[in-house]
């Protein structure tokens, strides 16, 4: 039997929801972020178990500007069509300070011409901020979407150190191919 639970780590943004699930013979799973602007279930609080407490910690470093790295064996990637885990997993190769476009993504997730099955796929990633969807951009380099907004997504773009121009277009210098 499958238990739900949430977690919520305050920020400076609003607050961060995790939902999580524990199986006795799968242990502790993170089902889901949910970014202050999300509207996700909330359950029990969760029990202050090592992995729920390091998650949240790291979340928090996370948003003040440090680079973290999270064991993605804690996320439940089960729910997600196998294209969309392909390219969500993808996101981890964008270093911190670059970014690529949509259609760059899609490209090598062998979808050419699947730069819109890409936006589907980041607009519905259920661990923004660990999959860094928001590294993802319009090739044009304007920013494309974002569910905490486009300013938090520009935000955490040049926490990483993307650079823009003066009109408010990413630096192509920070455009990589996957």
């Amino acid at each position: 039997m499958i238990k739900y639970y949430s977690s919520t780590v305050m920020t400076n943004r609003g607050p961060i929801h995790l939902s999580w699930q524990w199986e006795e013979t799968g242990g502790w799973k993170l089902s889901r972020i949910g970014l202050p602007s999300h509207t996700i279930p909330l359950y029990a609080p969760a029990p202050r178990e090592p992995l729920v407490v390091t998650w949240e910690e790291k979340i928090a470093r996370l948003l003040a500007g440090h680079e973290e790295r999270f064991n993605l064996e804690a996320l439940d990637l089960t729910p997600l069509k196998p294209w969309q885990r392909q390219a969500l997993l993808n996101c981890l190769s964008i270093p911190r300070g670059f970014v690529t476009s949509y259609n760059l993504l899609a490209t090598a997730c062998g979808m050419n011409h699947g730069a819109r099955a890409i936006g589907w796929a980041m607009a519905h990633n259920p661990f923004p901020l660990i999959i860094p969807c928001h590294r993802v951009v319009r090739a044009d380099g304007t920013l494309g979407g974002y569910g905490g907004g486009g300013q938090w997504k520009k935000d955490l773009l040049l926490q990483e150190g993307v650079r823009f121009s003066r009109k408010g277009l990413i630096d192509k210098t920070c455009f990589i191919s996957l």
